[in-house]
């Protein structure tokens, strides 16, 4: 006699299980792997919902972002749009005063005006100021120069020794609008500029002197627009004057520039002389350098102006 499998008790000659316990036995089997079946296939669907519920979400937060872009887009265009719009009226508005108090046939002298005063003010001193009250002066200058050009305009001086107003005053606020306008806007792309190669004259003047200003220089100031005697900017650090040229070229800056220098040295009792170029130097101007001790500052130089201003 054999014991059944399932439920210990006689199966009878010759057998493992009653068919009873047997078919019991399978119908539990065939449950539980329908219960398997049933849970896996309730996994998947679980799974397949949250994959989509992700994907969902993921498509509405990739549309929100491509919506948000393209808000800020056109908010910065017409920001942009603005802008333009403003500077034409602000350039229309000034070219109507430029008519009434007869500047427009003075460009020349507006914009040598500009050039010069920026040099003065955009320097600054020991204490980090710019110098504004250079603004003043060069105002009376331009307007002796103007007075000599248009005697007809009533820019003659008082018995006080002072200028009449009426013309004088609408010419001296323009100006000074003008010139506050020109000194920003000189300012940002100085403050901005990332490819220096194309500065030219004052532009390249004033970054070389914000760059000098980074490197902890006492003062940095400007010298003359005319008569500067072959230095633009005289720098003082740890008691020592140096005379630079900052030469804002598209080509190779050759002996000339050295050249100069080399007389600035003397003119203004430097201790050290540079010259400072957006470009290359040739051959030659390195070794005259060279020759009297002067400094050559290149464009590959003020590339690496964090490295290179741990140098000067």
């Amino acid at each position: 006699m054999s014991l059944c499998l399932y439920c210990g008790q006689d199966a009878g000659w010759f057998k493992v299980a009653h068919e009873e316990c047997d078919q019991k036995a399978r119908q539990h089997r065939i449950e539980r792997e329908n219960r398997r079946i049933e849970d896996e296939s309730r996994q998947r669907e679980d799974e397949r919902r949250r994959k989509e519920l992700d994907d969902r979400r993921r498509e509405e937060d990739e549309n929100r972002r491509i919506q948000d872009e393209l808000r800020r887009a056109r908010d910065e265009q017409q920001q942009t749009s603005q802008r333009a719009l403003d500077e034409q009226h602000r350039i229309e508005a000034e070219q109507q005063r430029d008519r009434e108090l007869g500047l427009t046939k003075h460009r020349d002298l507006v914009d040598k005006f500009l050039e010069i005063t920026e040099r003065k003010v955009s320097v600054v001193d020991q204490y980090g100021d710019e110098n504004w009250d250079a603004l003043e002066g060069e105002v009376a200058k331009f307007l002796a120069k103007i007075a000599k050009r248009e005697p007809s305009l009533n820019l003659s001086k008082s018995s006080s020794g002072a200028y009449d107003e009426g013309i004088v005053a609408s010419l001296s606020e323009e100006l000074k609008r003008k010139f506050t306008h020109y000194h920003q806007s000189r300012k940002t792309l100085s403050s901005g500029v990332q490819d220096f190669s194309k500065l030219t004259g004052v532009d390249f003047e004033v970054y070389v002197a914000d760059r000098l200003k980074e490197a902890g220089f006492d003062s940095v100031a400007g010298t003359p627009a005319t008569g500067d005697q072959g230095a633009d900017l005289i720098a003082k650090r740890n008691g020592k004057t140096i005379a630079i040229q900052a030469k804002g070229y598209s080509g190779s800056v050759g002996n000339g520039a050295v050249q100069e220098i080399v007389g600035a040295l003397r003119f203004y009792n430097a201790d050290e002389g540079w010259v400072v170029t957006n470009s290359t130097f040739t051959a030659s101007a390195r070794s005259l350098a060279q020759a009297n001790n002067i400094r050559l500052i290149d464009a590959h130089d003020l590339k690496d102006f964090a490295a290179l201003k741990h140098k000067l």
